[in-house]
């Protein structure tokens, strides 16, 4: 299977089967809209906006970002999400940690499948409620499968 790969920084290297698309999903994917099945952002969107990989600063960077990578996906297509999960806070030169439901105002047109919380130890464990997170625990992340339904 081909996947497109978008990153703000360059790839020197061509690898078969991967097409590359560097771009700031904090400000566009147009000409991507609604191109793919699948799309997956599995611990990126918390970097997004701090500058720490040659992006723009930006307090909403994160929340541009989804909504960006979200507009990619097909009316029934699936969105992979992760992030470190926690308080909401930033942790200087490295990431944000968000609450575990952040997602779920932000992605309209979109419902939840599965959400699964991966402890720094232990095993990951499926949650139907995020009362279940302890957001004073470092070192956790969520993982959410959606389901794009308009």
């Amino acid at each position: 299977m081909d996947v497109t790969l978008f990153d703000i920084r360059n790839i020197q290297n061509a690898v078969p089967g991967l097409k590359f698309a560097m771009a700031d999903v904090q400000t566009s994917t147009q000409e991507y809209i609604e191109a793919f099945d699948s799309v997956s952002s599995l611990h990126a969107i918390e970097h997004f906006g701090l500058g720490r990989y040659g992006d723009p600063l930006s307090t909403e960077g994160h929340i541009n970002g989804l909504i960006n990578i979200s507009m990619c996906v097909k009316k029934g297509g699936y969105l992979y999400l992760s992030f470190p999960v926690g308080k909401d806070e930033i942790h200087f030169n490295a990431q944000r940690v968000l609450k575990p439901d952040w997602p779920l105002g932000i992605l309209t047109g979109f419902l939840v499948e599965e959400v699964v919380l991966i402890p720094w130890r232990g095993e990951p464990v499926k949650i139907k409620d995020f009362s279940e997170v302890d957001e004073n625990k470092l070192g956790q992340a969520i993982l959410y499968r959606f389901k794009r339904f308009t």
